[in-house]
């Protein structure tokens, strides 16, 4: 994904704390939504993930006004996490099956 970064339209970030990877942030702006593909955070840096969110958020889509965090794959502490952000609304998820 990095290496077509550009050509798949894509927006990375790290935050750096003292020299050290505190986390990455790769996402996309779909029709004034910010789509967040990846966000990975090492939990060591108190903090680093809300710094992280609102980094990235505030330097490189000023002008979304939404943000999908995706899907949150049914962690307890991911969708509390996603939860305290106070989502405006929710997205009916759908599933598809094939009947072949």
């Amino acid at each position: 994904m990095l290496y077509h970064i550009r050509e798949l339209n894509l927006t990375a970030k790290q935050l750096v704390i003292n020299g050290n990877i505190a986390g990455i942030i790769i996402g996309e702006d779909q029709y004034g939504t910010v789509i967040i593909q990846i966000a990975k955070c090492d939990i060591t840096y108190h903090g680093s993930s809300v710094a992280l969110f609102k980094l990235f958020l505030s330097e490189c889509f000023t002008e979304c006004r939404y943000v999908n965090f995706m899907e949150d794959m049914g962690l307890e502490g991911l969708r509390k996490a996603k939860l305290s952000y106070h989502p405006d609304h929710f997205i009916h998820k759908s599933i598809l099956e094939s009947r072949a």
